[in-house]
Formats: C-alpha cells, structure tokens, sequence
C-alpha cells in the first residue's frame, strides 16, 4: 500500500479531526509528531498526513485519538495519579534546555558551524519539542461538552448547571499568553539597546509559522514598523503596564478560586493548566522550527534548491544532512507537482510522489460523512458575544482581504491570523477547544468567537450574512 492509501484505510476506521491548512513538510518535524507512546496508554500510534503540491498544504490528524489521550489525561489527574507540577515541571525544563540551543544556533554558527555538531544539536532541540507536542495533544479538544461528559464519568460533584455559570470564568486565561510573553522579550531587548539586526535574528521564531519560516529582512521589517519609534523608557512604561495588568488578573483569578468548592478548584485549576500546556508549548516549538529553516537555508545554498522549497523537506530529512540532498536534489524539485508524506509518531515518515487533488477530495468527502450537518452551525464558545457580519472565509492569511466588520471563518487560527482577527466582528473556526489559539486570543481581543464547530468552512459561504451568537455556540444565516 502506498502511504495515502495507508492513511486512507485507517481514516475509515477512525475519526478525522479537521484538515489543517497552510503547511509545510518542515514544520512536522517540531509541530507534527509525538511520541505519544512514551506518555499515554490510551495513545494508538496514529499517523499524521501532510499533503503538498503548489495549490494544496494540507495535514490530517485523528480526532479519536486526541479524545482518548485528553481523557487519560484528565482521570490520571482527578484520581491524583499526574500533578500538574509535574508535567509544568517538564515543560519548563525543555524550554530552557530549547532556549539554550536557539540561542547556541546563531545563523553565523550555523553558516560556519561543523554540520555533525549542528545536526545532533537540532536532533536534540527536535526531540525536545515531540515531548512537549506529545503532552499538548491530549489538550486539544478539551471543551465544555467533553468536560460535562467526563464530570459525570468520574462521578464529580459538579452539577451541569454549576458547569454552566462557572465555565466564562474557568476558561479566561490566568496567565500570560504567548503574544504578551514575546512582546515583554521584544521590550525587554529595546530597554537593552539592542541592535535591530540581533533583535530580529533573537526574534525570528515570532515568524515561524505552520507554512514558512520568515527569513530575517521579513522579519526585521515587521519588527522595525511596529517598534522602532519605541524608546527605552517608553519599553520600560510599557513593561510596567503590563506587569499591572497580569496583577489584576492574578488578583481576579485568586478571587475567584477562594469562593469556589473544592472540585470547582481542582477544575479551574485543570482547565488553566491544559491551557497553559498548550500556549507554552508554541514557543518552543516555533524556536525548534526556526532553526530547521536556518540549517535548511545553508544546505540549500550549497547545493543550488530554491530557498522556496524548504517548505516541503522535513526536519527528518534535514537530519540526514548535506549528502543526502545531493542525491534527492532532482526529486525535491518536483514536489511541487505532488507530494504525500505519513509521519509517524516515533519521527520516521514515508513519502509518496503523487497528484494530490484527488487524495484532498477523497479524504474531505470522508470527512464531510463522519461530521454531518443539519440546521445551523453549532460549536463550542471560545469568547461570548453576539455579532452580525458577513462571512468571509480565510484559510491563508498572507495577501488575504478581509473587510473591517466581517466574520472570519476558518479551519483554525495562528499567530499569523492576528491582524484579521482583530478586524472580525466574529471569529468561527472548525477546530478547537478551549486551548486551541482562537478561544485565547478572541478572549484578550474581546471579540465574539465560536469553535470546534468542525463544518463551518464546508456549510458557510463568503458574503453569507449571518447572527453569531457566541453565548450559545450557534452560527444562524440571516436574510440578505
């Protein structure tokens, strides 16, 4: 069986979870896979598929999968057997450990750098980053019906009622998203006199995203014409503003905590947690893929590829080497016209050239059977509110217009989503729970966002006018 084929087999047997658009082989190295294994009982080992040509970047998770961890997870915390200072304890731990590599892979080491040296060192950062992913997967579909539905499982004394009133509070985030934590390193390197061209190799990760990794005139223009009229003392006022507000939300979250019950605690605690988990985990990961773009620009350089088709070699290639470039050099080049790659769990992939727009349709319209629709579309809430907009649907934001006031429906939003998002009058995404970047950063924005509604960008079409009613989870199409 070839690989698609492979996949196509096992998706009839599970369940998908929502395509993921706009990415590339790279990222599934750091962002991609996990040794779930090592972590989790429930965990089967799936594969993920990545599938690429110059009109499709699309990847391919199992949902059942993420629900199985995600309830191991949470019964091995309730029954006392996982601390969340444990699995924060981990995640602390290799982000220094990543930190001290990114900070070790200057682009001058690694233009000059011995490549064994390089390459065991972006083994290591890639090794590094898989733990956090395997720990992040069981947080992705944690929402308010899977929660209710573990609460009455475990017998906890939390009635859906008390869910109900006490679930706006429980998802507000208590800690520093990663947004705010880079903008206080970016302040932090202006109160330092910084020179802008290390501000911006120290900050290329902000810019690793999913589909590319930004090279650093992309970045340090980005950086420049937001920051550069920023002076030192005004980077300190900004610093001490922020460091207010993260106060007053510490203050608001311990009030909060102080007048529930003791399984009410335990449940904010853990919500916060999971949330936690997974925004803290971007970082890392955008650093580990920042350096696989880094390597890959040198080896590319040297043999004569196309900086542009970094986005469909994988850290697993980049791992063997110079060598092994020079002899798939002619096959990369032709990825653009179709290319397939299963990766699994333990790192090792296989690779499949072949056209993929049948593949795409074949496994959508699998997709499309095992998540019906009838009605209206329904979600989870990320932020409450109700808007009216018309729909605009945006799976790549790069060049994407997007009218002040519109609604903003999508697969699944990313750092690179920002900017329309803070224009939408309403976010609808077909992925998510409460973790996932849309839920976290409608909630700082204030604006009305509905997730995990899996059909959204299937149902709803651009200039559809409808209601999003974000206190109920329910998109309605109203009349023109």
């Amino acid at each position: 069986m070839t690989p698609t084929e492979k996949f196509f087999a096992l998706a009839k047997k599970h369940v998908l979870y929502p395509p993921v658009h706009n990415v590339s082989a790279l990222a599934f190295g750091p962002a991609g896979t996990a040794p779930l294994k090592t972590f989790f009982n429930s965990a089967q080992d799936l594969p993920a598929l990545c599938v690429l040509s110059k009109d499709y970047a699309v990847a391919y998770f199992f949902e059942d999968e993420f629900k199985d961890i995600a309830k191991e997870l949470f019964t091995r915390y309730w029954k006392g057997d996982v601390q969340e200072e444990e699995i924060i304890g981990i995640l602390t731990k290799n982000s220094k450990l990543i930190e001290s590599l990114y900070d070790k892979l200057t682009y001058e080491y690694i233009r000059f750098g011995d490549y064994k040296e390089i390459l065991n060192s972006l083994a290591e950062m890639n090794n590094l980053a898989r733990e956090l992913n395997a720990k992040e997967r069981a947080t992705i579909i944690f929402d308010k019906e899977f929660c209710q539905q573990l609460i009455q499982e475990l017998n906890i004394s939390i009635k859906p009622d008390m869910l109900n009133n006490l679930w706006k509070d429980a998802i507000a985030p208590a800690f520093r998203s990663f947004e705010k934590r880079r903008e206080r390193y970016l302040l932090e390197l202006i109160i330092n006199n910084t020179p802008w061209d290390k501000i911006s190799e120290n900050c290329q990760y902000f810019f690793a995203n999913y589909d590319r990794t930004n090279g650093l005139d992309f970045v340090k223009k980005e950086l420049y014409k937001k920051y550069e009229k920023i002076s030192s003392a005004q980077a300190k006022n900004l610093l001490k503003k922020e460091e207010k507000e993260h106060e007053l939300m510490d203050k608001k979250f311990s009030d909060l905590l102080s007048k529930l019950s003791y399984d009410e605690k335990r449940l904010v605690k853990y919500i916060q947690f999971i949330m936690r988990l997974r925004d803290e985990r971007k970082d890392e990961v955008s650093k580990s893929l920042t350096i696989s773009f880094r390597i890959a620009q040198r080896i590319f350089a040297e043999i004569g590829l196309n900086e542009e088709l970094t986005n469909y070699v994988s850290t697993y290639e980049i791992l063997h080497g110079p060598s092994y470039f020079k002899k798939e050099k002619g096959r990369i080049m032709k990825r653009q016209n179709g290319f397939a790659v299963l990766v699994f769990n333990d790192g090792s992939e296989e690779q499949e050239y072949t056209p993929v727009e049948k593949i795409v349709n074949e496994i959508e319209d699998l997709y499309a059977q095992q998540h019906s629709y009838a009605g209206n579309v329904r979600g989870q809430v990320g932020c409450k509110g109700i808007a009216k907009g018309y729909v605009r649907i945006i799976r790549n934001p790069k060049n994407a217009i997007f009218k002040e006031g519109e609604v903003l429906v999508t697969g699944m939003t990313r750092p690179e989503f920002v900017p329309i998002m803070k224009k939408a009058a309403a976010i609808v995404t077909d992925e998510g729970g409460i973790t996932c970047h849309a839920a976290i950063v409608s909630r700082e924005l204030k604006i009305p966002c509905i997730i995990g509604t899996k059909v959204a960008t299937k149902v709803l079409k651009n200039g559809d006018f409808v209601e999003v009613n974000a206190n109920e989870g329910i998109v309605k199409k109203l009349p023109l």
